[in-house]
């Protein structure tokens, strides 16, 4: 709530960079959830408090847009949280065409406010209060008394019913509003003094928002009636007190509520003479301002805050030197982010000197770590170690308190990631977790959420999928009650790549997506290039180069504008090596040659390696092989040094392909030995990765190009199924297409296993004569899983929803049972059986199928999470599971057969499904005698089970024991 027009004035230069009006998802808001549309709205308050008017309101006419969609053609069902929704959205609008002296249009949408106040939402006294004193402040602006009077004789009636102290505050502001209006400023004062005496419940940000609104007022009356050193001293303590609760708000992670109280402080700075306390004020405000809209991600809004600290104490010469040299520092750290190190560097040194002069030794200590990071982050780890250990040394010295763990976690957190990078992953876990139990006592930190993002990350690097999925969770969590959405698009970043290494591209696609819109919503450029690189490896993966190839030549269009040599080296290395797999060789190789230039001048031996395979392959594609060749001569020359498994692995399988391309003969026994060495070093490392499946397929041509189409067949088909286990269809019929022409019989027979299971195929195209599949006994886990709600969801939904709700809900299961050893069975409209250990492998199959019902209620919250952010109804699913003797075999009529299990077992694992509610997993007695060491389970005692002749007893599987 501002005070006067004038007010709109943003104290901070630049617009934001909301992107409002330009996304393609804005004419789709009949999509949105309702959780979608808050998330909306949070961001226009956001904008609003920025001083961003109009960018708010387009916003908030989109959320109201939303809304209406949502309930088109049926108002008079509307819930009454929509309808509250409405109200909030109208009030929020109203204020932005007030900032922007746009009176008709706020008045409008204050009286259909008021007018719900008084209609369907007449339980709700606060409603009628705020809107009547709303458009009586409207009027009185307007210097339209009278019109003004009716709307505040309803506050004061309403307000003074309720009996709510805020309420007839409310009320009693809009009163002195309107004794301003008519020129008695003395009873408007007595009035204002007596509604901010009422407020007490100083952790409501409404309330302290309206006492801020009332004390300014008092010293508009003060100054109306010359008492200036009384309106100088008023204008001093609103400012403090919006100061303050800005830092409580902070402490307590309210940072919408924070930056409210900031903005609406340095709206009226100017206000404040500056004598000695008043600049310390301001300059407190100033670098609190800065801190806040850093930590959002605002950093182009954050400096000219700690510059205007700075200039206060140059200018009026009282120093506060604690203040002067966090101001410096967080400058410095600005310079970090936008990695202009020089300059940086130049300024911390300047801090650090003037901490050393004030004898601040936590001020030091922060030096030498913002120091420390510079020179890290500009590629001089060493230096940057030497930096991070002088500041502990300092720390430990001192007192444990809250700031210093703070910091020095900070710094552990660094010499975690450098160690990192240096593949030593234990003793990166070591400083980590050093952090982490630093702050155990300080929970929500931002420091303790970057310990653990860092520790995901090196979980990710170890292949430890679910700790890293855990970590990184951890971290978001506390990023987004902090409001630090620049480290949660971090946060998403890494957990896209932790998702792309653990094989689930959907998952990854998804947090790659959100981390890009967060970055794009700041304006944040500098990070882009890499979750762009990271969401294109998918479309390589997936074999889309074109999509590749259009977030490349983004990353390329961001490089050129930082001038960064390194990005710029690694753009060309993308654009590359996307543009020979699109068979642009030509401009493939002129843009690898750029960017081996750049990597060997920035001496960056790894990627010149990597780039020379690439270019080492469009040689062997203009059947260049002696070019070739001696690019991977070069390439080996450097990864020997390195002794790194997967570079190694990686410049084997492009000399297999280059000494197999070239038709030689006598080259061939090298193919041979470099694919064999490739794979075998692969499969060490990770028996399901998209490098293993290339190398599959490479060889599979090796052996195709010899006439030995057995060995052929062998490998591309290894190649396809780690394809459909990575989820990478569009690469896996590539491959099958290139199977059936090597091999029609064999093609057939794999797409045959799609539909029916492996073992039904092997039994089917045998062939046993007039006798048919053989029916056998067997001990098999059954595991049974259905949609909750189906009949009923199904009847709301149009055709296009159903099948996006089925698709997610038969990805889903088919994901979780291939990853956990089982076969499909059939899918039974929306109920699914799979059979665990169906060919005699698996010894300990109840405890596969007990896993992976667990695994099934992880991934399908994952894609709810998906759904909900489309505006889509979540999935709920109920898994049964039972374990025992069945029959195994073909069974039907001559007309038509299927290849199942039939008898008790699989009745029994059919109605344990129906006992089991939307994310629960209901276990047989006989299936937890093999897990119970293994799970943590609750007895749900015997239950009655149709068929059964007598009760059953029952478990319901809660977690795998850690």
């Amino acid at each position: 709530m501002g005070i006067h027009k004038t007010q709109a004035r943003p104290q901070a230069p630049g617009k934001v960079n909301a992107h409002v009006g330009s996304r393609e998802i804005r004419s789709a808001a009949v999509q949105r959830s309702l959780l979608e549309l808050d998330t909306l709205l949070d961001r226009g308050v956001e904008i609003m408090a920025l001083g961003e008017p109009q960018a708010a309101a387009e916003l908030y006419n989109e959320y109201l847009a939303g809304l209406e969609e949502r309930f088109r053609g049926d108002v008079k069902n509307i819930p009454i949280d929509v309808l509250t929704r409405r109200f909030r959205v109208l009030m929020l609008l109203a204020e932005c065409h007030r900032t922007l002296d746009q009176s008709d249009p706020a008045l409008q949408q204050l009286i259909e406010c008021n007018a719900l106040a008084r209609g369907p939402l007449c339980d709700i006294s606060e409603y009628l209060v705020r809107s009547a004193m709303e458009i009586s402040r409207i009027y009185v602006f307007r210097k339209e008394p009278a019109l003004a009077k009716q709307y505040v004789s309803e506050a004061t009636r309403v307000g003074k019913e309720s009996n709510e102290p805020y309420l007839v505050s409310l009320a009693g502001f809009a009163t002195g509003l309107l004794f301003s209006c008519v020129g008695r400023h003395g009873e408007a004062h007595n009035i204002f003094t007596g509604a901010a005496a009422r407020l007490i419940e100083e952790e409501d940000p409404a309330q302290v928002y309206l006492k801020a609104d009332i004390l300014l007022h008092m010293g508009h009356e003060q100054t109306h009636r010359e008492n200036i050193q009384e309106a100088a001293k008023t204008y001093s303590d609103t400012v403090k007190y919006l100061l303050d609760n800005s830092k409580k708000s902070m402490a307590g992670s309210r940072t919408p509520d924070a930056l409210r109280f900031l903005m609406l402080a340095n709206l009226h700075a100017d206000l404040l003479p500056r004598h000695e306390n008043n600049v310390q004020i301001l300059a407190d405000l100033a670098v609190t301002t800065g801190m806040l809209l850093d930590t959002i991600g605002h950093w182009e809004k954050a400096r000219p805050f700690f510059d205007r600290a700075l200039e206060l104490f140059d200018s009026t010469g009282f120093m506060e030197p604690r203040l002067y040299t966090l101001a410096q520092m967080h400058i410095g750290d600005l310079c970090i982010k936008n990695k202009d190190y020089s300059r940086a560097m130049s300024i911390l040194e300047k801090a650090r000197d003037r901490s050393e002069e004030s004898d601040d030794m936590h001020g030091l200590a922060l030096s030498y770590y913002y120091l420390g990071t510079a020179h890290s982050k500009s590629g001089a780890d060493d230096k940057g170690i030497e930096m991070f250990e002088e500041a502990q040394g300092i720390l430990n010295g001192m007192e444990p308190s809250r700031e210093n763990n703070v910091l020095l976690a900070r710094v552990n957190n660094q010499l975690g990631f450098i160690v990192s990078k240096l593949k030593d992953y234990e003793k990166a876990q070591a400083h980590l977790e050093e952090s982490v139990d630093l702050l155990r006592e300080y929970a929500g930190e931002e420091a303790q959420g970057e310990a653990f993002r860092l520790l995901g990350e090196v979980y990710c690097q170890r292949r430890q999928h679910i700790q890293s999925e855990r970590a990184l969770k951890k971290a978001n969590s506390i990023f987004e009650r902090k409001g630090a959405r620049y480290e949660s698009a971090r946060c998403c970043k890494s957990l896209g790549e932790n998702y792309l290494a653990g094989g689930d591209l959907e998952m990854a696609n998804f947090f790659f997506e959100e981390g890009i819109q967060m970055l794009e919503d700041l304006g944040i450029e500098s990070d882009l290039p890499m979750v762009y690189s990271a969401k294109a490896k998918i479309g390589i993966m997936q074999q889309d180069f074109e999509a590749a190839e259009r977030l490349f030549q983004k990353d390329f269009e961001i490089a050129k504008r930082s001038d960064n040599m390194h990005s710029m080296a690694f753009s060309y290395y993308h654009l590359g090596r996307v543009r020979r797999l699109l068979k642009r060789t030509h401009s493939a190789e002129d843009f690898l040659r750029r960017s081996l230039d750049l990597f060997q001048n920035v001496n960056n031996q790894v990627m010149a390696g990597e780039v020379m395979l690439e270019l080492a392959l469009c040689a062997s594609s203009r059947l260049d092989i002696k070019n070739a060749t001696e690019l991977c001569g070069k390439t080996q020359k450097i990864f020997e040094k390195l002794k790194n498994p997967d570079l190694v692995a990686h410049l084997l399988m492009v000399r297999g392909m280059v000494m197999r391309d070239a038709k030689d003969p006598r080259r061939r026994t090298l193919a041979l030995r470099s694919f064999e060495d490739a794979i075998r070093i692969l499969e060490k490392i990770n028996k399901v990765s998209l490098e293993l499946a290339e190398s599959y397929f490479e060889f599979a041509i090796y052996w195709r190009d010899g006439k030995d189409r057995k060995r052929a067949v062998e490998y591309i088909i290894q190649a396809i199924e780690l394809c459909e286990k990575l989820g990478l269809d569009k690469r896996a019929n590539f491959y099958l297409e290139e199977l059936q022409r090597i091999s029609p019989e064999e093609g057939a027979k794999l797409q045959l296993g799609r539909f029916v299971d492996k073992s039904a195929v092997d039994s089917l195209t045998k062939g046993r004569g007039e006798e048919g599949i053989t029916v056998e006994r067997k001990s098999l886990t059954i595991f049974f899983t259905d949609i909750r709600g189906f009949t009923s969801v199904s009847e709301t939904l149009s055709l296009e929803e159903l099948t996006s709700f089925l698709n997610d809900f038969y990805s889903g299961v088919t994901q979780v049972i291939m990853k956990f050893q089982g076969r499909i069975n059939k899918f039974i409209g929306d109920e699914v059986m799979a059979i665990f250990n169906i060919d005699g492998a698996l010894d300990d199959h109840p405890v596969w199928a007990v896993r992976a019902g667990l695994e099934m209620t992880r991934v399908l919250n994952e894609i709810n999470l998906r759904r909900r952010k489309r505006g889509e109804i979540d999935i709920g699913v109920g898994v049964g599971i039972n374990t025992g003797e069945v029959l195994i075999g073909s069974f039907g009529s001559s007309m038509r057969q299927d290849y199942t299990a039939i008898g008790d077992t699989v009745n029994v694992a059919a109605r344990l499904q129906g006992q089991a509610k939307a994310g629960e997993v209901v276990i047989s007695d006989a299936v937890y005698k093999h897990v119970r060491d293994l799970v943590e389970a609750e007895d749900m005692g015997e239950k009655p089970l149709k068929g059964k002749g007598q009760a059953m007893r029952l478990w319901k599987v809660l977690s795998i024991k850690e």
